[in-house]
């Protein structure tokens, strides 16, 4: 089978790379934004999404909702530990109480 197996490709004599591969041109800075268009595979509708580089992140244009958030998540974090240290200072206090009610 090892003998099938092509490793090259033929180029004809009269083939010209520079007319049919397209060059493309990037400044030095690599933070460019790009639109990524796709297509539902269940509705066929078009999804247009574009990059944000500066934040890591990419920001829907049309035809899609965001179902995550990572920002979000952060704050749901922030709130549950801000709920957590007052359930613990609720039971700190509550258990003062009753030592201080078996010292009397």
């Amino acid at each position: 089978m090892g003998e099938r197996k092509v490793l090259n490709k033929y180029y004809r004599p009269d083939f010209d790379p520079s007319s049919k591969l397209p060059r493309i041109r990037r400044s030095n800075n690599r933070q460019i934004q790009t639109k990524a268009r796709m297509i539902c595979s269940n509705c066929s509708a078009e999804l247009v999404i574009k990059t944000d580089p500066q934040n890591s992140d990419y920001v829907v244009e049309s035809g899609a909702t965001r179902n995550f958030d990572p920002w979000r998540t952060a704050e749901v974090e922030e709130e549950e530990d801000k709920e957590k240290n007052a359930e613990e200072l609720a039971m700190k206090n509550r258990k003062e109480t009753a030592n201080l009610a078996a010292l009397d």
